[in-house]
C-alpha cells in the first residue's frame, strides 16, 4: 500500500477509534452527525478499481451505456457499523474497508436513485435485499465481454 494511501486509513482508522466512545453517549441528532461525518471520511479514502470493483454491472446500465460507481454498503450505514464496534486494529481496519465496505458495482443513474430508500441507516439490510427492492439486476462484466 502507497504511503499517502496508509496514512489516510491509518488516520480514519484513529478518528473512528476515537470517535466510537463519543457517538455511544451522544443523542440521535448529534450521532446522526457523527455518521455523516465519518461517512464523508468514507468518500475521501481511495478506492481502487482493481481491489474494489466487483466486476458487476446492471442489466440497465448494461443497456444504457451510462453508469455510476455504486458502493455496496451505504456510507452512513458502514459509519454506524464502526463507531458502534470499531476495528480492533489499524490492519482489522483497512481489511474491513478493502474487502467489503468500499467495493462497489456500476449501475445507472436511475437506479441508483432507486436505491436511496433502501439503504437509510435504519432500514438498510444488505446489499441484494437493497438491490431486490430496488429491482435492480446484476450481471458479470465478463458476460458482456464474452457475448460481443
Amino acid at each position: 500500500m502507497k504511503t499517502a494511501t496508509y496514512e489516510k486509513f491509518k488516520i480514519f482508522y484513529q478518528t473512528v477509534k476515537q470517535l466510537a466512545p463519543l457517538y455511544r453517549e451522544a443523542s440521535a441528532p448529534q450521532k446522526q452527525f457523527l455518521e455523516t461525518t465519518v461517512g464523508a471520511a468514507i468518500f475521501y479514502l481511495p478506492t481502487i478499481k482493481s481491489e474494489h470493483f466487483t466486476g458487476q454491472i446492471s442489466e440497465e446500465a448494461k443497456e444504457t451505456g451510462e453508469h455510476v460507481q455504486e458502493h455496496l454498503y451505504p456510507r452512513k450505514w458502514v459509519a454506524q457499523q464502526l463507531l458502534l464496534n470499531p476495528p480492533e486494529s489499524e490492519a482489522e481496519c483497512i481489511w474491513d474497508m478493502n474487502s467489503k465496505y468500499l467495493t462497489y458495482n456500476l449501475i445507472s443513474k436511475a437506479e441508483n436513485r432507486r436505491l436511496v430508500p433502501h439503504q437509510k441507516v435504519n432500514v438498510f439490510v444488505s446489499p441484494a435485499h437493497s438491490y431486490e427492492l430496488a429491482g435492480i439486476t446484476l450481471t458479470t462484466l465478463w458476460d458482456i465481454v464474452t457475448h460481443l
